[in-house]
């Protein structure tokens, strides 16, 4: 009796440490999150970089943008958008987490403000998640997903394109350029053809995926300006907010592409 007695504060005495151990690396790895969005938030590189994988091993991945690979791209990102002076604030809130022995996933809400952008105030709202690992008994950020969820200008958008046609109800001098190939209640499915010198009169998207069933070279006209782009075929893009343009296909040959909307 005596020795199940002290068996079992034994056991009792193990589980107390073993959960007291969890829940100090819980901490110190939310310590670390926090660190690094304050790091953010106060425009401190050097706080910044000691939340950093020190085997340089960095993710950062920004809505339509390429990957950023590596800490030295993370903090040149960084030491250049830091740079801006224009007032801009960044909000945080750790949402949730996940948290292992040697690996966590911390979700964040962000809100990025700047006081005036084009006469208005402009915000970002976000979901951002970050992976963290623990290397030699140390948390460090290895990885940052954002996400845009709701932005000012996407408000902006909509109230504007109330005066402009969509897509399929516009096309080139009275002439339509795409047709519907599926309309459901989830989404709706176009195809759209440009022959040289056929464009696209001004029109807005709700959020899509587009394909390019054949490239071309096109006069992209957006609210940024002009530019002239180019699709090769196959080429795939997705926009996740309302956005409008007039399109003219530049090029010697028809191009064709496939917008898939979303409802």
């Amino acid at each position: 009796m005596k020795l199940l007695t002290l068996f079992l504060c034994v056991l009792l005495i193990a589980c107390n440490t073993q959960n007291k151990d969890n829940s100090s690396d819980k901490a110190e790895c939310l310590a670390m999150m926090q660190k690094h969005l304050d790091a953010v938030s106060n425009k401190d590189l050097a706080a910044l970089k000691t939340t950093m994988s020190p085997n340089g091993d960095m993710q950062l991945i920004l809505p339509q943008s390429e990957i950023m690979e590596g800490v030295d791209a993370f903090m040149q990102y960084h030491k250049e958008w830091f740079a801006v002076d224009n007032g801009w604030t960044f909000e945080t809130k750790i949402l949730n987490s996940k948290i292992g022995e040697d690996l966590a996933m911390i979700i964040t809400e962000i809100v990025y403000r700047e006081p005036e952008r084009d006469g208005k105030p402009y915000f970002n709202r976000m979901i951002v998640s970050y992976d963290l690992k623990k290397i030699d008994g140390k948390w460090y950020i290895v990885k940052d997903h954002a996400s845009s969820i709701e932005k000012s200008t996407d408000i902006d958008a909509q109230t504007n394109n109330t005066n402009l046609p969509d897509p399929f109800e516009v096309g080139w001098k009275g002439e339509k350029v795409c047709e519907v190939l599926e309309d459901n209640d989830e989404l709706r499915v176009l195809k759209c053809s440009f022959p040289p010198g056929v464009g696209h009169e001004k029109h807005y998207h709700n959020p899509h995926f587009g394909y390019a069933l054949v490239g071309g070279t096109f006069r992209l006209e957006e609210a940024t300006g002009t530019r002239e782009v180019s699709f090769p075929t196959g080429y795939s893009w997705s926009k996740n907010e309302v956005s409008e343009h007039q399109v003219l296909n530049t090029g010697n040959t028809t191009s064709m592409f496939l917008i898939v909307e979303y409802k």
